[in-house]
């Protein structure tokens, strides 16, 4: 007996059909989570070919999706659909041209591939009439759950609703095979007009907010037995502080591991909201402050922050809201150095030859990491301007949202930068790439080319920056500023901010920065 590939299965009716799942970044672009495609062959080496095709043909996409736009993959994926999973089967019964044809089980050979296929079609036709006479929906439920899950249902056969909607279904496949036919022998009026690809199969993407993911949680948690006491510390650490900070209308599948460092990073100056005055500040006048709360919240207090924060996002997950959990390699606070680790001499070298491998701009996003210390969500909130011949990153419009008052200053361009014309770069560098992809990227591929990566992630190029500038003997008061953040450590803690530097000392403190 053949022993069939791990993609290539036999379904109920003898045919081979390709089954596999695809990668979490691109079921977006797919509008589903798994390929599910009937080969029509009975014949395993033919079908082992068009598998190996269309298998192929998908990997190819999986290569390219982090260096691509949106515009771009949804495109590759188009026209993938189109030619690889459509397999216009009323064209094929029309012209016979496509990839899927069939030979006769009796040996017979038709004149042209449009009647084999239109064979096929026949046999199909009357398997599912006979189905749906029975009132049997066996046939048609692999195809309907799928549908379903793509929707965060879980298909329940019991249910009554389930069913109808696996009936309707069989009947819209029944119509489908009945044109085909029709068309095949001249009886269909053909319909002219013309819907473009993109609006026939562009997925339309579902978006969960944060006060959407809230209410979903907040109705759970009230029922798994908590205390009211619990159940109040909980709610309000997410009401007045998480969801604020996140923004409640931010979709919940775009927040990354560096976005969840940058809150944890922003726990570590923030006040003791059962003080006065904090007491009586909502979020927004808290992270206005311009000083460094002299009560800061202890370390057993962000853990309790940050333990709520991976509870609601176990919840999303389970309750399929999002796919990846982004503080599944969070690290928490427990008084002892193991944050995100800042990168050695050798990984910066390894990592800089490896972002010259790739084969596109989003290089340069990652120089711009490794030479300003930037958080990465500030990265696409930025602009490029100049002053006395200073190109640098204008973090001070109040238009923007950033976290802190403080986060709002100016970075010059390190003089790296300007030789790579990040100055001109920059627009495109945010039009072309998307935070989430390049953080992916960054923490799942380019990562493992170090040898060291415990501790290591994207985030690492801010700790990167401010040790290595310490090392330099730049100013901790001058390190803040570049960062626009208190830098802690066991020597010096800052504790005010001051903005007397100007952009000139800011670049040749940024300039020894030599990797």
């Amino acid at each position: 007996m053949i022993k069939l590939p791990t993609r290539l299965t036999i379904n109920k009716n003898g045919y081979y059909v390709i089954r596999f799942k695809i990668k979490y970044e691109l079921r977006y672009y797919f509008n589903r989570v798994a390929i599910n495609k009937s080969l029509s062959t009975k014949d395993y080496k033919e079908a082992k070919l068009k598998a190996d095709l269309i298998y192929y043909e998908y990997t190819n996409i999986v290569k390219v999706i982090n260096v691509l736009t949106s515009e771009q993959i949804q495109n590759l994926v188009n026209k993938y659909i189109q030619e690889q999973l459509q397999q216009d089967t009323i064209s094929r019964a029309s012209t016979g041209a496509g990839l899927v044809f069939s030979n006769a089980d009796d040996g017979n050979h038709f004149k042209n591939n449009a009647q084999a296929s239109r064979e096929v079609i026949s046999s199909f036709l009357a398997e599912y009439r006979e189905e749906l006479g029975n009132n049997d929906i066996s046939i048609i439920e692999s195809i309907g759950t799928e549908l379903l899950n793509n929707i965060n249902i879980d298909y329940d056969s019991s249910n009554t609703t389930h069913r109808l909607f696996m009936i309707e279904l069989l009947k819209g496949q029944i119509k489908l095979f009945t044109e085909v036919g029709e068309r095949y022998l001249g009886n269909y009026k053909e319909d002219n007009t013309f819907i473009p690809i993109q609006q026939q199969i562009a997925p339309k993407e579902i978006i969960v907010t944060l006060k959407e993911a809230y209410t979903r949680f907040d109705s759970w948690y009230k029922k798994i037995g908590v205390t009211p006491k619990q159940y109040m510390a909980t709610t309000n650490k997410l009401i007045k502080t998480i969801l604020p900070y996140f923004n409640n209308d931010t979709d919940v599948k775009t927040i990354t591991l560096e976005d969840i460092e940058e809150f944890k990073e922003f726990l570590s100056v923030f006040p003791n909201i059962s003080r006065l005055p904090y007491k009586n500040m909502d979020f927004k006048e808290i992270s206005n402050l311009d000083n460094v709360p002299e009560c800061c919240i202890s370390e057993s207090t962000q853990s309790k922050y940050l333990k709520i924060l991976k509870q609601f996002f176990h919840f999303m997950l389970d309750d399929g809201v999002i796919d990846r959990d982004p503080t599944k390699r969070l690290i928490m606070p427990n008084g002892v150095s193991n944050s995100t680790e800042p990168f050695t001499k050798e990984d910066i070298t390894i990592l800089f030859n490896e972002f010259e491998l790739l084969t596109n701009d989003s290089k340069y996003i990652y120089y711009i990491l490794a030479y300003t210390g930037m958080r990465p969500s500030e990265l696409w909130k930025c602009t490029i301007n100049q002053e006395n011949d200073i190109y640098y990153f204008d973090l001070t419009s109040k238009d923007i949202d950033l976290k802190t008052s403080t986060s709002r200053r100016k970075i010059p361009l390190h003089s790296k930068l300007i030789d790579m014309n990040i100055h001109n770069r920059l627009r495109l560098l945010q039009d072309n790439f998307k935070q989430v992809n390049i953080s992916n990227h960054f923490n799942k591929q380019i990562i493992n080319t170090i040898e060291d990566t415990n501790n290591k992630r994207m985030y690492g190029f801010r700790h990167t920056v401010a040790t290595t500038l310490k090392h330099n003997d730049i100013f901790m008061d001058k390190v803040s500023e570049i960062l626009g953040h208190s830098y802690q450590d066991d020597s010096m803690t800052k504790s005010t901010y001051s903005a007397n530097y100007t952009l000139l000392q800011l670049k040749e403190a940024i300039d020894s920065l030599n990797y």
